[in-house]
């Protein structure tokens, strides 16, 4: 008898601290089968900070929400970060621009934390450096969009975009999930990955940025089943009615507002021009294949924020007609 009281004790006082308490909530705890919500809190203005239990990959992941006014309802654009997983608060960078442009968006944009050096993709195996297995894309379709929904008053009406690492994994997850995002944007990302050569780039990516990673654990190998699910060109035929903005520039310094100084940046304008090339032919290929694509190349921009943060805004009527949001 005392142990029912304590546990509806435990359940009341827990509601009552999601309905009541002004700064940070906290939300009983549910099996470890099922995602779930952690803890929420304000960081910033129109910025929440949202804890969600993933249960494939064993471990709480941060998402760093940026809210419409006064949460009102409204769909939910879904925006990962590049190598370094969105650790460091990428995305706010001033020259990225993304939390005072949508200040004014009625949207909910939501920003995954954690996910260095993974391409936000399903792994085969469990990294040791890494320390877990990553099931990113089982993230980011079974397990957050419905507590998200949950949290906030949405639409449920989604779309999703990447840069660098994570461009050509926003259109693959476009591809594979359309019943779940409506739009895609690659902004200097590489869709077309399902060959040797894009395959050795990708994991010397991942063991550059962490070092003692092993990419094997990722795929399985260059040219396994994962490589052709994760490449959005392999996966054309899902892509075609579907809105899809990619960009890239030449590599170039010189996009202002920056947040480097570009002028000595040989490897920056290198990486970003390989980015053209890739998004050039995707472009090609996307197009013969009869998927409604727009392609936005850039003057300038070597591979950082502020051309990320550019082409983000320059998608943004794309992503918003698909969301049916306000421009």
């Amino acid at each position: 008898m005392r142990r029912h009281f304590a546990k509806a004790v435990v359940a009341s006082v827990t509601a009552l601290a999601v309905v009541f308490g002004s700064g940070a909530a906290t939300v009983e705890a549910a099996p470890n089968n099922k995602a779930r919500l952690v803890s929420k809190r304000w960081i910033g203005k129109q910025l929440m900070e949202v804890k969600v239990y993933s249960p494939s990959m064993k471990k709480v992941v941060t998402n760093q929400v940026m809210t419409p006014k006064n949460l009102k309802r409204a769909p939910v654009f879904y925006l990962l970060s590049g190598m370094y997983g969105g650790d460091g608060d990428q995305w706010a960078h001033p020259a990225a621009g993304a939390r005072k442009f949508f200040r004014s968006k009625n949207v909910y944009v939501v920003n995954p934390i954690g996910a260095a050096s993974t391409y936000y993709t399903d792994w085969y195996l469990e990294d040791p450096r890494l320390g877990y297995k990553p099931m990113w894309e089982t993230y980011l379709t079974k397990e957050l969009p419905p507590v998200i929904n949950k949290v906030f008053k949405t639409t449920k009406r989604n779309a999703i975009a990447g840069y660098s690492m994570s461009g050509g994994t926003a259109l693959a997850l476009l591809a594979h999930h359309g019943h779940l995002y409506k739009a895609g944007a690659s902004y200097s990302g590489c869709p077309v990955s399902a060959n040797p050569a894009m395959q050795f780039f990708i994991m010397s990516s991942m063991v550059l940025n962490t070092p003692g990673i092993i990419p094997l654990n990722a795929y399985g190998g260059f040219l396994s089943p994962a490589v052709f699910h994760n490449s959005p060109t392999a996966n054309l035929g899902k892509l075609r009615g579907k809105n899809v903005f990619v960009s890239a520039s030449y590599g170039n310094p010189g996009m202002p507002p920056d947040d480097h100084d570009m002028t000595g940046r040989i490897d920056k304008s290198a990486v970003e021009f390989g980015a053209f090339v890739c998004t050039s032919v995707f472009d090609q290929l996307a197009r013969s294949g009869g998927v409604n694509i727009q392609f936005y190349k850039q003057d300038a921009g070597a591979h950082s924020f502020g051309q990320f943060g550019d082409a983000m805004r320059k998608s943004w009527p794309m992503i918003a007609r698909a969301l049916r949001t306000r421009v």
